[in-house]
């Protein structure tokens, strides 16, 4: 007999709306957490003072879901499923914001009570930072900002060859160490190309890069010393060795 405690599910949207139901990006309603916040271009938020854009920054205006609000979500999908007709059930799913699964966690009129989606689940934040290109583009920015002071790319291209990458990294051939040479960055882009793995494997690099520039006097500029104090918020990727 296997004995199990749940405690925490860490996703991305794609796995959570899989495990938990949830419409996620493809409903009216894009927040699990939040049963008020309303797609921007679905105008919902238009003229009420109860729903709000999810372009909105005012953490103050969110109404959060409660457990139970969740469950009687999901027992008012089950009474409807059966009665209502095809467009009206996806229309409601759409507006509710959760999906019905026959044989979800959530169904089952028991484990529902006892399974807390929102309580268990974490988003994973460092998937949607490197996956959907919040990284490539803050690079990109950072780029901007070391032009300004005269530092070019071929000089990070350099600085990234004088770095070696544990062989489990190397063997897949996503350590990143191209990510700055000419042909993957020509003079007049604005974004990083990279894949996930590669913005996970130089993301330590670019902080002992722009570490060493404030150390060697190089650039005291204010946005980079900001850049090396918001990295430092993150643990270095993997370990890297410089060779000498």
């Amino acid at each position: 007999m296997l004995f199990a405690r749940r405690s925490v599910l860490s996703s991305d949207e794609a796995a959570s709306k899989a495990v938990w139901q949830w419409k996620g990006a493809s409903g009216s309603k894009r927040c699990q957490y939040c049963k008020n916040v309303t797609l921007e271009l679905s105008g919902l938020h238009l003229g009420s003072r109860y729903f709000i854009s999810n372009y909105s920054s005012d953490s103050g205006k969110l109404q959060l879901w409660e457990h139970a609000e969740v469950v009687e979500a999901q027992a008012r999908l089950e009474y409807e499923y059966p009665r209502a007709s095809k467009a009206a059930f996806n229309t409601m799913e759409q507006n509710i914001g959760w999906n019905w699964a026959t044989f979800s966690s959530l169904t089952d009129r028991t484990t529902r009570l006892m399974i807390q989606p929102l309580a268990a689940t974490m988003c994973d934040l460092m998937h949607c930072y490197f996956v959907h290109g919040i990284f490539n583009k803050e690079v990109g920015q950072f780029v901007s900002v070391i032009r300004g002071v005269g530092v070019l790319v071929p000089s990070i291209h350099d600085y990234f060859k004088g770095w070696r990458w544990p062989s489990r990294v190397e063997s897949k051939a996503a350590t990143g160490r191209t990510v700055f040479c000419n042909k993957r960055w020509p003079s007049n882009d604005d974004a990083l190309k990279a894949s996930a793995s590669e913005c996970l494997n130089i993301y330590g690099i670019i902080r002992d890069y722009v570490a060493s520039m404030l150390c060697n006097g190089s650039c005291m500029c204010g946005q980079l010393q900001q850049s090396v104090r918001c990295s430092g918020c993150v643990a270095s990727c993997r370990a890297g060795r410089c060779q000498t």
